[in-house]
């Protein structure tokens, strides 16, 4: 069938296969080549979807955002109690470790009351705590922890009262016949417990005022290192506590 055509019906025929073989291969090789991205010299490909920070995690000033699934409470802080790994993840200072940590510790322990339960989870240190304190909630279980106004770390409770006396009755049944009797029956105002900063612990320490966690121990490093105080004006040689909180705490302090 072939030599029935002229030659000049052949060379027709072999142009015409060459120009639809050729522009077959280029809409091959264009098509390859656009579409693959093409990256600049230095410059990092698009991110994925599951490389992108979701927006509601991020606000515009890098701070992290309550996403509208969080436990949290009518003032924006996050229920310790109830929250996510990924709710806890957003607190200052809280990655997900931690987030494990403060979960299993809630699961072993029961809910969180106070400050000073979060501080018993492994990994937390007095810096997290700090930062933390101000954006989480403990839940109805819960309840708000006393401060230090000077460091920020929370300090433990003050003493309960003394019980009443049981003489007070028949103080008050001698009144009315011999009022001076019942006034020298009753007993003077009680001052408060000296503390004895040689031996005092860090929770008896942190009960003095303008006393916080850091200082407490900034004492008990400097006695070991320097031997007892003898004397109380000597605490002001300790980092941290200048003429001002010795003056808040001398009326609360000795030395034995």
């Amino acid at each position: 069938m072939w030599a029935s055509f002229t030659r000049a019906e052949r060379n027709l025929i072999l142009t015409l296969v060459a120009l639809i073989g050729g522009g077959s291969a280029l809409t091959f090789f264009d098509g390859n080549r656009f579409s693959q991205p093409v990256f600049q010299a230095g410059a990092r490909p698009p991110a994925t979807a599951d490389e992108r920070p979701p927006v509601s995690a991020v606000r515009d000033n890098g701070a992290p955002q309550r996403s509208a699934g969080m436990p949290v409470t009518s003032d924006g802080r996050i229920d310790i109690n109830s929250a996510t790994a990924d709710a806890l993840e957003t607190l200052p200072g809280i990655g997900p470790a931690k987030a494990a940590a403060i979960i299993e510790h809630r699961m072993r322990f029961g809910p969180f009351k106070t400050i000073h339960d979060v501080d018993k989870v492994s990994g937390i240190g007095p810096a997290t705590l700090r930062q933390m304190e101000p954006l989480i909630a403990f839940g109805v279980s819960g309840t708000p922890s006393p401060q230090n106004p000077e460091s920020g770390v929370p300090r433990p409770p003050p003493p309960a009262p003394p019980a009443p006396s049981a003489a007070a009755p028949h103080a008050l049944s001698l009144s009315a016949s011999t009022p001076t009797s019942t006034q020298a029956a009753t007993p003077p105002p009680a001052s408060p417990q000296l503390i004895n900063i040689n031996t005092a612990s860090l929770e008896e320490l942190m009960r003095l005022p303008a006393i916080g966690e850091v200082k407490a121990r900034a004492i008990i490093d400097y006695r070991r290192t320097h031997g007892p105080f003898s004397d109380p004006a000597q605490i002001q040689n300790v980092h941290g506590i200048g003429q001002k909180t010795f003056e808040a705490i001398r009326g609360r302090i000795c030395v034995r």
